[in-house]
């Protein structure tokens, strides 16, 4: 009990419990869901609702007008990746699926172009999902760093 209230003060507080590759990680999601339930949580359509790019010196707000991320899930464990912008749209496909690493919850996006996504996931409740994770895509515009990635369901 100790540690755990350590653990929560440090996640609090913005420090990390581990040197893992994916930190930080805010709040412990293994007790609001184990992988089934959150299987069945994730399942459905996801809007990032403030798409990050990281906007360059050479990138304008016009290039970035109309820009979008979004998630669907399906149940068969095949997910698309939609991204784009008023010029461009991408869309990628792939499979998912979840892995437990230590005590968190890793949403694994294996791309069909053989590119394999690792996102910690720091929240799934409702229609509200949080993954912190790095989005790199074809086009260096539309990919931006690691961080956290806020999602609505649709």
């Amino acid at each position: 009990m100790k540690s755990l209230t350590l653990f929560l003060l440090m996640a609090c507080l913005g420090a990390t419990a581990s040197a893992h590759p994916i930190e930080p990680f805010m709040t412990p999601l293994s007790h609001s869901i184990s992988a089934p339930t959150g299987v069945a949580k994730l399942i459905g359509k996801w809007e990032n609702t403030t798409y990050p790019f990281d906007v360059s010196s050479s990138t304008t707000a016009e290039e970035l007008s109309d820009a979008y991320l979004k998630y669907e899930f399906r149940e068969d464990g095949r997910f698309s990746r939609y991204i784009g912008n008023q010029d461009k749209r991408l869309k990628e496909d792939g499979s998912w699926y979840f892995s437990m690493e230590g005590s968190n919850h890793v949403l694994i996006m294996e791309l069909d172009n053989g590119t394999c996504v690792k996102a910690l996931v720091k929240h799934l409740e409702w229609d509200e999902l949080v993954l912190y994770h790095e989005l790199k895509c074809e086009d260096p515009l539309m990919s931006a760093g690691t961080k956290d990635f806020y999602f609505n369901r649709q």
